[in-house]
């Protein structure tokens, strides 16, 4: 049965409970019928749960998910294994996204799964992960621990900042930063955009738009060595469709590899979408 049949049951349990209560005149049958209207909502309460994480259409758009993923982490890989071959790299990734025992979601680890996709001839230095700040760290930032959550501290640029400085400290070649960039204006404060070529380079996962978070000269000057971002001309239905099995063709689907050779021609194209970026 689907979940709308599973949450009308349980709608008419429920009303069947408060017309069992509301009832002037009680006799032992109406103990009897409300006891079963109970009995109703919890039994559906359960067939929700069930039918919720054992629906097709759910466990079609996680599979999805996962090889889209999977997808991305392949592209990446044949980047860096291309051109920072000999070299070393540090991978930096958000602790929520690694798989934990609590999540009601199965999810691949990209870090895991980074690995077995680069060359042995590609060093990984370290790999720097991004656990919510501790009341410390919040304080060394200028944060208020009573007033700042340590999750929202966590998206913010001072914190982005110290976890690139700790790549930065391990010289790495290039930065795969699987954690992202933080959102809107307060990317714009991170301290990434003033290294000089000496510094590590940065490969990003997934933006998608170009011109909020960086400039197309972030791109073109080299800071940023590539971006994955989604394309404008995408279609494909999380809940309906299936990811393709193979890799470069579920990547061509929703996403495209942007460095600073093919940035203005994929503009052109209107492949990707280029914002204003802001004031």
């Amino acid at each position: 049965m689907s979940l709308v049949i599973w949450y009308t049951v349980m709608g008419l349990g429920f009303a069947g409970m408060i017309w069992a209560a509301k009832k002037k005149k009680k006799t032992v049958n109406d103990k009897v019928y409300a006891m079963a209207f109970c009995i109703v909502v919890v039994f559906s309460s359960i067939m929700v749960l069930v039918s919720y994480f054992g629906d097709p259409e759910q466990e079609r758009a996680i599979s999805n998910a996962n090889q889209f993923e999977k997808a991305k982490l392949f592209k990446i890989a044949e980047f860096v294994n291309k051109k920072y071959a000999g070299k070393s790299v540090v991978i930096l990734v958000r602790q929520d996204m690694l798989p934990s025992e609590n999540s009601d979601f199965v999810r691949i680890d990209p870090v895991k799964t980074l690995k077995k996709m680069l060359n042995r001839d590609v060093t990984v230095k370290d790999v720097v992960i991004m656990a919510p700040p501790t009341e410390e760290e919040i304080i060394a930032m200028g944060g208020d621990p009573d007033m700042m959550a340590a999750f929202e501290l966590s998206l913010s640029a001072p914190f982005y900042n110290k976890k690139f400085a700790e790549c930065r400290a391990l010289s790495p070649a290039a930065i795969i930063d699987l954690a992202g960039l933080p959102m809107g204006e307060t990317c714009r404060e991170l301290k990434i955009w003033r290294w000089g070529r000496k510094d590590p380079r940065i490969v990003l996962p997934e933006v998608n738009d170009i011109g909020l978070c960086f400039e197309p000269v972030d791109l073109m000057n080299g800071i940023l060595d590539s971006v994955i971002v989604v394309r404008n001309d995408r279609k494909f239905n999380f809940m309906d469709d299936a990811a393709p099995k193979d890799l470069e063709e579920a990547f061509n689907l929703l996403y495209v590899f942007v460095t600073k050779d093919n940035l203005v021609q994929l503009a052109k194209d209107r492949t990707i979408t280029i914002m204003e970026p802001l004031d």
